[in-house]
């Protein structure tokens, strides 16, 4: 969805296989090179913040996931410059935050980058200050996220034209 002339959202399919065979795929829709019409994109949008969005239960709370979201942090953080953002929803329902944080800390995420949020449901829609200020806090992780990734992505390309002018020079 096109939110403005600079920010567009992509969602992606969901993950329901937590296992290393998958990162292939799911670095290649956060990447832009697979998914809904890749070749419909214009060239010059980029995918600056890339957010994993999951319910945290006892079927992704497992070693499994845990190595997946290890190798997938990793990945993240070679292609993009920077480490992703990792929301958890139903916030409220989670027995142990302490614990569930502790685990995608010991995953290689840093505590700056996952949050817990709540859903807006049929049953829970009521406008409450602190979900929005949920909601802005992780709004405002992404644009810092993007920004970033933006940054990472001009010095590198600043580094590659360095490199190109010195081999000319010594060839």
């Amino acid at each position: 969805m096109k939110l403005t002339d600079h920010v567009t959202t992509v969602d992606t399919r969901g993950i329901f296989d937590f296992s290393a065979r998958r990162l292939s795929d799911v670095m290649a829709e956060i990447s832009g090179t697979r998914g809904i019409a890749p070749n419909r994109r214009h060239r010059t949008e980029k995918i600056d913040c890339p957010i994993f969005v999951f319910k945290y239960s006892v079927v992704t709370g497992t070693l499994p996931c845990m190595e997946f979201l290890s190798i997938l942090i990793d990945a993240t953080k070679k292609r993009f410059g920077a480490y992703p953002i990792m929301v958890l929803t139903f916030g409220d329902s989670v027995a142990d935050k302490d614990k569930i944080l502790h685990e995608i800390i010991l995953a290689g995420m840093p505590r700056s980058s996952v949050f817990f949020i709540e859903n807006y449901t049929k049953d829970n829609h009521e406008m409450i200050k602190e979900r929005h200020v949920a909601l802005l806090k992780i709004l405002e992780a992404c644009i810092l996220r993007a920004d970033d990734n933006i940054t990472f992505r001009w010095k590198r390309k600043q580094e590659l034209t360095v490199c190109e002018k010195l081999k000319n020079v010594f060839s």
